[in-house]
């Protein structure tokens, strides 16, 4: 995959977080970055989503009905986003060993990118030599939305906007619900 724009793997940490998934979904759909990644990954954010909706008032049947739409959805938006993720990588050792394929993923993709949550599961040590970064959504949002001019900007702040209205069934204030999760950098930058 060969592209002008950077490419990154979402892990499923950051797909099955509803506000941080809508946000790269958004970016992505605006040309900011290339999303990549695997059906493991897509597998294991179909079985975290449902636990994200713990505290709702949801069947077990709607959180799983949910976690397809989801998933269906990513697919559809991103048809060339899928890469395998098949090849071990013998040479390299992460904390967690069950995390090897999202770098299997990274290196068959070309990413620059892993957007991951659990940074300490990828140290930067370990994966330079691979030409990768693990980074933070915080610090990947604001990245890309440093590469977009004002208009683009403007345009995406609207999208994420109406994303968020539709997901959460209520007028959403985009910054707040940011600072909120933790996103604090890319509420600031978008300030």
């Amino acid at each position: 995959m060969i592209s002008d724009k950077p490419i990154a793997v979402l892990d499923a940490c950051v797909l099955a977080g509803t506000v941080r998934r809508l946000l790269l979904v958004a970016l992505a759909r605006e040309g900011a970055f290339t999303p990549v990644f695997s059906q493991r990954i897509l597998d294991e954010a179909h079985r975290a989503i449902p636990k994200t909706y713990k505290n709702s008032a949801m069947s077990d049947a709607e959180k799983s009905k949910r976690a397809d739409g989801v998933i269906a959805s990513l697919v559809s938006q991103f048809p060339d986003g899928s890469v395998k993720a098949e090849d071990a990588l013998s040479d390299i050792t992460l904390p967690d060993p069950d995390d090897v394929h999202v770098v299997a993923a990274a290196v068959n993709a070309q990413a620059r990118f892993i957007v991951t949550e659990n940074l300490k599961d990828f140290p930067q040590k370990r994966l330079t030599g691979l030409g990768l970064e693990p980074i933070s959504t915080d610090a990947f949002a604001t990245l890309c939305f440093g590469s977009l001019d004002a208009a683009q900007t403007t345009h995406l702040l609207s999208r994420i906007s109406k994303a968020f209205a539709e997901e959460f069934a209520e007028d959403t204030q985009v910054i707040e619900t940011l600072r909120r999760v933790g996103l604090k950098k890319t509420a600031k930058f978008l300030l």
